[in-house]
C-alpha cells in the first residue's frame, strides 16, 4: 500500500474520533436542557408537563365571596390524570392570597367530567378574581382561566325587628330567622329572600295528557319539565319545547337513537363451533353510526339556535348487553347444551379482538370468570369492573363526546351508570353489594341510578343483618332508608354530581305492595332526603302515560309539583350544599329514624323522619332547641325550630332550622 494512501485513511480516522469526541462534550452541554425538556429515567420533561396540563381540562365556574367565607365551584373536563393538588388564586386589587384544596372546609377534587365546589372559611376582603392552578405528578400547571369574583350581598336595611316580629313579611310562607331564608339574624332589618335556585323534575312524559305534545312544559306545574326526544322529536320541533323551559334547565333526552352501538350485526361476535353469529363487546360499526346520528341532529339543533343545558340518555342496552353476558356465565356449561351464553362466550373468547380485553382483564381465559357452577369471585369482580369501565368508554365517545362539541358546559347522565366504593357500599335492592366490583362510572359529567331508588327490598336482602344483628325486614321505613343510603353512598363516593332516577307516587306494576313506598307518604320522604343529598337542582322524573299499573296519572304528577314546590319554598336557593359527609355519612341501619341535612341561605335545614309505622317518637320541645325522643335515640338541635308549612306534604317527617353557626344535631 502507497504511503499516501495509509496517511490519508489515518487522517480520517482522526477525523471522526475528533469529531466523535466533539459530539460527547457537545452531549455533555445540552443533555440536561434535553432531558429538562423531554423528560428522561424517570423524570418528567417540561414537553411531558406542557401536554399534561393540555390534557387536564379543569376551570372555575364561580366565586361568591363575604368577609368569613368564600365559595368557588370548579368543573373538570376530559383528562383521567390524577390531580394531586389545587392551588385557588384570588385576586385583589393589590395583593394576591392562595388557598388549596386542604385548606377548604368542605368539596373534593372532582373526576373526570365532574364538578364540586369548594368553601373556605378565611378572613378575605376585597377579592376581585380567581383562578386556580392543578398540581400532576408534582408539578403545578400554569392557570389559564380567570374569572370574576362577586361579593355576596347582605339584607337590605328595612324596619326594625322584621325577622323577629312574627309575620311573614315578604309573603313567602316563611316567617322570621332562622325559618325565613332572608334573615341572617333576629336583628336583621329585611325577609327578602337570597337568589332562587329552584329544583325541577326532568321528566318522561307531560303533565298534558291530551297526547297531542308530550313535550310541552305546563307553567301550572312549574316543577315538571317534559324532556324533546332526539329519537322522535326533530330539532326544530325541540326548539319549540326547550325555549318554554326555565333558563338554567333546558333538558333533551334519548331513549332508542343509540340502539346501533350495541346492535349493529357487522360488530357481532361468531362461535367457532355452532357458526352462530351473537352480541358481543365491539361496537366499531355502531359507533360510527351513532356518532354521524347525533352529529346531524345536534348540528341543525345548534344552528337553528336551539339551547341545551342537560342532556339525559337512557341507554340500558350497552349496559344491557354487559350484563346479559354476566347473567348468562353459567348457562349451558353444567349440561353440556349449546345455549346462547355458551355460544357468546365462546365467541368472545375466539373473536381475534379478544387482546384488547384479555390485556384489561390481566387473564386471556374468560371460562374462569365463572366456572359455571359456581362463581369464582375474583375473575367474576374483575370482569364486572372492567366490562362497566369498557361499556362507559364506548358510550360516552358515541354520544357525550360529540354534544360537548356543540354544547361544551352540557350535563348529562346515562341510566344505572354510578359509583361506590368499598368505604361507602351500594346496597342493592336484592343485597348486591357493589363495591367489590371496583369504583363505578358514570357517563358525561353526572352518575345515575337506574332503578334502585323505587324503595323494593328483595327477599335475599330481607335475609341479610346490615345492622348486624336484626334481619332487614321488607317495610316501608326500611324501603326508604335504603334508598337513602343508595344515593348517600354514590354522594360520598365520589364527587361527581348525581341525577336520580325516581318513579312516581302509585307506581306498583305487579299490585303486590312490592314497591314498599308507592301510595305512601314515604315517597315523599324518599324524595325530600334525595333531594337533601344531591342538590344539583333536578331529578329525573318516570310518569309514563302508559297503561295499567304502571302508568302515572294527573294526581301523581301533583303530587310531584307540590312535592318539590314545598322543598323550592324552604331549601331552593343558590348557595345550597348537602351536610352528608359533613355531619353525617351512611345512616346506621338499625336506627329507628333517618336525619338529612342542607346548607341553603346560610341555614341549615334538616327533614328528621321516624319510622312512623312500626315504631314511636315523641317532640319533646319544638324550638330552642328541638328535642325528638325515639325509642332508641334522643335528638337535640340547637338554635332550632320545628317549621310546619301551611300544606304539607308529608305528616311523616318534620322540617327543623337553625343557623348555620350552630351546633350540629346531637344523639344520644
Amino acid at each position: 500500500m502507497e504511503k499516501g494512501g495509509l496517511s490519508g485513511i489515518i487522517t480520517a480516522v482522526l477525523l471522526i474520533l475528533i469529531i466523535i469526541v466533539a459530539i460527547g462534550i457537545i452531549w455533555t452541554f445540552v443533555q440536561p436542557s434535553i432531558t429538562n425538556l423531554i423528560g428522561g429515567k424517570g423524570k418528567t420533561g417540561e414537553f411531558s408537563k406542557f401536554t399534561q396540563c393540555l390534557d387536564i381540562k379543569i376551570k372555575p365556574t364561580t366565586c361568591v365571596t363575604s368577609v368569613n367565607e368564600q365559595k368557588v365551584t370548579i368543573q373538570r373536563g376530559s383528562g383521567k390524570e390524577t390531580i394531586d393538588e389545587i392551588k385557588f388564586i384570588f385576586e385583589t386589587q393589590d395583593s394576591q392570597i392562595i388557598l388549596t384544596d386542604q385548606e377548604a372546609i368542605f368539596g373534593n377534587i372532582p373526576n373526570e367530567f365532574g364538578s364540586s365546589e369548594f368553601i373556605f372559611n378565611q378572613n378575605l376582603e376585597n377579592i376581585v378574581s380567581l383562578k386556580i392552578a392543578t398540581k400532576i405528578e408534582g408539578n403545578f400547571c400554569e392557570p389559564a382561566t380567570e374569572i370574576n369574583c362577586y361579593r355576596e350581598t347582605t339584607q337590605g336595611e328595612g324596619e326594625e325587628g322584621t325577622c323577629n316580629d312574627g309575620d311573614d313579611n315578604d309573603d313567602d310562607g316563611l316567617t322570621d330567622f332562622p325559618n325565613d331564608p332572608g334573615c341572617d339574624s333576629p336583628t336583621d332589618g329585611d325577609e327578602t329572600n337570597h337568589i332562587e335556585m329552584l329544583f325541577y323534575a326532568y321528566a318522561w312524559e307531560s303533565v298534558d295528557r291530551s297526547g297531542e305534545n308530550l313535550n310541552k312544559y305546563n307553567q301550572e306545574y312549574k316543577y315538571i319539565i317534559p324532556w324533546p326526544r332526539i329519537n322522535q322529536n326533530t330539532p326544530q320541533e325541540a326548539n319549540e319545547s326547550t325555549s318554554l323551559m326555565p333558563e338554567g334547565h333546558k333538558v333533551l333526552f334519548d331513549f332508542n337513537s343509540d340502539l346501533d352501538l350495541s346492535r349493529t350485526q357487522s360488530d357481532f361476535c361468531t362461535d367457532p363451533e355452532s357458526g352462530n353469529i351473537t352480541r358481543c363487546l365491539w361496537y366499531d360499526n355502531g359507533l360510527l353510526i351513532v356518532k354521524q346520528t347525533y352529529n346531524a341532529w345536534f348540528n341543525e339543533y345548534k344552528n337553528i339556535g336551539g339551547q341545551a343545558d342537560a342532556f339525559i340518555l337512557d341507554n340500558e342496552h350497552i349496559k344491557e348487553s354487559r350484563d346479559a353476558i354476566n347473567a348468562r356465565k353459567n348457562d349451558g356449561w353444567t349440561n353440556g347444551s349449546l345455549d346462547e351464553g355458551e355460544r357468546t362466550w365462546n365467541a368472545i373468547q375466539n373473536d381475534q379482538r379478544n387482546t384488547s380485553v384479555f390485556n384489561l382483564l390481566g387473564f386471556d381465559n374468560i371460562q374462569t370468570v365463572w366456572n359455571f357452577s359456581v362463581r369464582i369471585e375474583g375473575n367474576s369482580y374483575i370482569w364486572d369492573d372492567v366490562m362497566l369501565d369498557w361499556a362507559t368508554e364506548w358510550l360516552n365517545n358515541a354520544t357525550y363526546n360529540v354534544i360537548a362539541k356543540y354544547y361544551p358546559n352540557i350535563k348529562m347522565s346515562n341510566y344505572g351508570f354510578y359509583h361506590y366504593s368499598q368505604e361507602f357500599p351500594f346496597i342493592g335492592n336484592n343485597g348486591q353489594n357493589t363495591s367489590y366490583t371496583g369504583d363505578g362510572t358514570h357517563i358525561g359529567t353526572h352518575q345515575s341510578t337506574g332503578s334502585e331508588l323505587y324503595g323494593n327490598i328483595g327477599f335475599v336482602l330481607e335475609g341479610m343483618k346490615l345492622d348486624g344483628e336484626n334481619n332487614y325486614v321488607a317495610t316501608p321505613f326500611n324501603g326508604f332508608r335504603l334508598n337513602t343510603n343508595q344515593i348517600r353512598a354514590m354522594k360520598l363516593s365520589s364527587t361527581t354530581p348525581i341525577y336520580p332516577w325516581i318513579d312516581f307516587y302509585s307506581f306498583d306494576p305487579n299490585d303486590n305492595g312490592q314497591y314498599l313506598i308507592s301510595n305512601n307518604n314515604y315517597f315523599k320522604e324518599n324524595l325530600f332526603h334525595i333531594l337533601l343529598t344531591s342538590p344539583d337542582k333536578a331529578i329525573l322524573y318516570w310518569n309514563p302515560h302508559g297503561t295499567g299499573s304502571s302508568k302515572a296519572d294527573l294526581t301523581d304528577d301533583v303530587i310531584m309539583n307540590n312535592t318539590l314546590a314545598e322543598f323550592n319554598q324552604i331549601a331552593g336557593y343558590q348557595d345550597s350544599y348537602t351536610l352528608v359527609g359533613i355531619y353525617e355519612n351512611l345512616a346506621p341501619w338499625g336506627d329507628d329514624y333517618v336525619l338529612t341535612g342542607i346548607r341553603s341561605a346560610d341555614r341549615n335545614v334538616w327533614r328528621f323522619t321516624p319510622d312512623i309505622i312500626n315504631g314511636t317518637h315523641v317532640v319533646n320541645q319544638t324550638s330552642n332547641p328541638v328535642i325528638i325522643t325515639t325509642e332508641k335515640s334522643v335528638i337535640t338541635i340547637q338554635e332550632a325550630s320545628i317549621y310546619t308549612p301551611t300544606n304539607p306534604m308529608s305528616d311523616y317527617g318534620y322540617w327543623i332550622i337553625q343557623p348555620s353557626t350552630a351546633e350540629y344535631p346531637i344523639i344520644t
